[in-house]
């Protein structure tokens, strides 16, 4: 990226992300899958300064290490690729109220002392509006016509075991349809890499390797651990399949 290149003469290792900004000023995961095979403007906000010139940041408070990322990046325009991703302190309750009504996934809320770590932790924590979380594509059930694709068979791992968690047949655009289905067929296999599955699944599924992740939202998980109402939302080429488990719902307290 152009503008990372002109900030130092040296080497930096930043902590952001990519995104794709709707016309609402919202995150848009379908947008950004979209963007970048169109190539669209994106934007990347830059939200943690690990290493400058050779210097190991990560034992630093968080609050240190944002103040030199935003003395590093200088004012940005709006309408700017390289954005700082600012933060508020003490009004968590009141953010999240606000990025819920608005429409937003949700927010990350972090101790304002904490080290980076690279991993999840209660001083770091990802509080969402909706449930939403990456799924392994186990399999998937034909259309009534045998040539297309009525739905994705989903699961999670526990304990190195693939878990059905359901399937997912809305929120796809007929493209996307065609694109993923072309994908399953080329991961065909005989039998499901699933620890069980129900029979009445298992009667029209085929079965696909799991290599392939799924974004998904849904309203909740059904006391079998069945996802209800879940909605598509995207393909995760940058997940691997091994890593995806069953994300419990965190709730900001004490510390266990």
């Amino acid at each position: 990226m152009p503008p990372l290149q002109r900030l130092t003469k040296g080497a930096v290792l930043i902590d952001g992300e990519i995104v794709a900004i709707d016309s609402q000023g919202r995150t848009n995961f379908s947008m950004l899958k979209t963007g970048i095979a169109a190539g669209m403007p994106l934007k990347f906000y830059a939200f943690d300064l690990l290493e400058f010139d050779g210097e190991d940041l990560s034992n630093q408070p968080l609050l240190e290490r944002k103040a030199r990322l935003e003395s590093l990046l200088g004012t940005r325009r709006p309408d700017d690729s390289l954005q700082f991703s600012s933060h508020i302190i003490d009004q968590g309750k009141r953010v999240f109220d606000a990025m819920c009504e608005g429409g937003h996934e949700g927010v990350i809320a972090k101790r304002a002392d904490s080290t980076y770590v690279g991993d999840r932790t209660w001083s770091w924590l990802k509080i969402k509006c909706t449930k939403r979380q990456e799924f392994v594509v186990g399999g998937y059930r034909p259309s009534d016509t045998g040539h297309g694709m009525a739905s994705l068979i989903v699961g999670t791992y526990d304990n190195g075991k693939l878990i059905f968690r359901g399937r997912v047949g809305t929120g796809f655009t007929e493209a996307e349809r065609k694109d993923i289905l072309a994908k399953l067929e080329k991961r065909r296999v005989d039998k499901p890499a699933f620890a069980s599955v129900p029979r009445d699944i298992a009667r029209r599924a085929r079965w696909v390797k799991p290599e392939l992740v799924a974004e998904v939202t849904y309203a909740e998980v059904t006391r079998d651990g069945s996802l209800r109402h879940p909605s598509f939302e995207g393909m995760r080429e940058d997940k691997r399949a091994d890593q995806v488990v069953m994300e419990m719902p965190k709730t900001p307290g004490r510390e266990p």
